[in-house]
């Protein structure tokens, strides 16, 4: 059931994309206890596909799926909590907590998202060399969006020496089919801890100038406060 409801979600097999039918199957789904379907529940009522929009149904079904250890999940609550839908309030802090569980568990998302918070100063201090540095992680695990932040970072000399080659070179990494970033920018990466009580550990390191999960609410997103 689950997997029909994969196919009319994302029009495969043949099968043209209906999300209303794929609504029902990954309901059904869920009935006989495919915890899978919960996540794609939240994000079909978060986009509002086939149903009436409803976050608080989005977040109940985000929640659901997380505590089956469907950590990609924690993403989609951390969006939830950025924008304030489903919950009582914008709570940055939150919405931080959910990344770093989601990257805490080897989610590229969460790796990519608070490349994204420290990027822009979203609740937390803007940091531009910490954020390159979730970006590294995101795009080494193949985040196509990583690669493009990556790219605007060195291109715009945001936090760094302004480097149009640079920036090329990892436009053109993304566009490859391994998905590779330059030299120099391996270069630049620092293990990231694995548990994110230890961030502080991140964030003070220094910095050298020298396939996907299914729900990616947050990245489909731009954050702006």
């Amino acid at each position: 059931m689950y997997k029909v409801g994969l196919f009319y979600y994302f029009g495969l097999r043949g099968l043209r994309r209906d999300h209303s039918k794929a609504l029902s199957w990954f309901l059904k789904a869920v009935e006989k206890g495919e915890p899978r379907s919960m996540e794609l529940l939240g994000e079909i009522y978060a986009r509002g596909a086939g149903v009436e929009r409803n976050y608080t149904k989005a977040f109940e079904w985000l929640t659901l799926a997380s505590k089956h250890h469907l950590y990609s999940a924690y993403n989609g609550i951390g969006y939830l909590y950025v924008k304030g839908y489903g919950v009582d309030s914008k709570n940055y802090t939150k919405a931080k907590e959910y990344f770093e569980k989601a990257a805490d568990n080897d989610e590229v998302g969460g790796h990519y998202n608070l490349g994204v918070m420290y990027l822009k100063g979203i609740g937390v201090k803007r940091d531009v060399r910490l954020a390159c540095k979730y970006f590294i992680v995101a795009a080494n695990n193949g985040q196509p969006k990583a690669f493009y932040q990556l790219a605007k970072i060195f291109h715009l000399g945001v936090g760094f020496k302004k480097n149009v080659p640079l920036s090329c070179q990892v436009c053109q990494g993304t566009n490859s089919n391994r998905n590779r970033l330059p030299p120099l920018l391996l270069q630049l990466q620092h293990p990231v801890p694995r548990t994110w009580q230890h961030r502080q550990k991140l964030e003070s390191s220094s910095l050298s100038t020298n396939p996907l999960t299914i729900t990616v609410l947050f990245l489909s997103h731009s954050m702006r406060e």
